[in-house]
């Protein structure tokens, strides 16, 4: 119980609160990330003490499969200067010279 609430609130400090984490995020991140932060929260407000270990995990993993890959993307957008809702850089561009890499070692034998 207090390992959900202290991720809960970690998530609302950290990545909800005013600070650069915020800033990261597209206006549907942010809405997405609260929505699932105020239903974890009203969630334990309705469970109280009576809620079992599994129904914490279970919950926790709920929260989990929504905020995780937000924070992900908030971390690669820091990596690449990327703003919030711009489309990360393309793959293709390391699929082409993986091939190129390989017609060249194709050559070589």
């Amino acid at each position: 119980r207090a390992a959900l609430r202290s991720y809960v609130a970690s998530l609302r400090s950290s990545v909800l609160g005013d600070g650069r984490a915020k800033a990261q995020l597209s206006e549907d991140e942010v809405a997405a990330l609260r929505a699932a932060v105020e239903a974890t929260e009203a969630w334990l407000q309705r469970a109280r003490k009576s809620s079992t270990a599994d129904e914490m995990r279970e919950q926790r993993q709920q929260l989990e499969e929504v905020a995780n890959p937000i924070i992900q993307e908030m971390y690669s957008r820091r990596r690449s200067r990327k703003p919030p809702g711009e489309a990360p850089e393309s793959s293709s561009q390391d699929a082409d010279e993986e091939d190129e890499s390989d017609e060249m070692y194709d050559e070589d034998l």
